[in-house]
């Protein structure tokens, strides 16, 4: 069959929910292909339960896209500020049967604390 991966969902809110995350760093892009900034956040606390597991993905690294903002969207941001995605849109990825990576789009905000 051809195209059935557009039909497949990715629970984004399922997914962040019991996560803390933190902002590392972001860049500013302006390419053909995707134009605003890139930015890396860091999964510090997961209290997410996987099939009866908790915390599988502490430490890894999403990086988000936030499309059509400007440079200037970073300057809000400083290491380590508590972050959160809003309105996230996730896609599974990967070769072969591993499908371990994940492409995220949304915006970035700081959690007001």
């Amino acid at each position: 069959m051809k195209k059935i991966s557009l039909f497949e969902r990715f629970d984004a809110q399922g997914f962040l929910k019991g996560k803390r995350l933190l902002y590392i760093n972001g860049r500013f892009e302006n390419s053909d292909k995707f134009i605003g900034c890139k930015v890396e956040v860091l999964i510090a606390e997961d209290m997410t339960d996987y099939d009866g597991e908790v915390g599988l993905n502490i430490y890894e690294r999403l990086l988000v896209k936030v499309p059509d903002v400007i440079e200037d969207y970073l300057k809000q941001f400083k290491l380590n500020d508590e972050v959160y995605i809003e309105n996230p849109v996730m896609k599974v990825w990967g070769r072969d049967q591993r499908r371990d990576s994940l492409s995220v789009t949304g915006i970035v905000k700081k959690t007001n604390k």
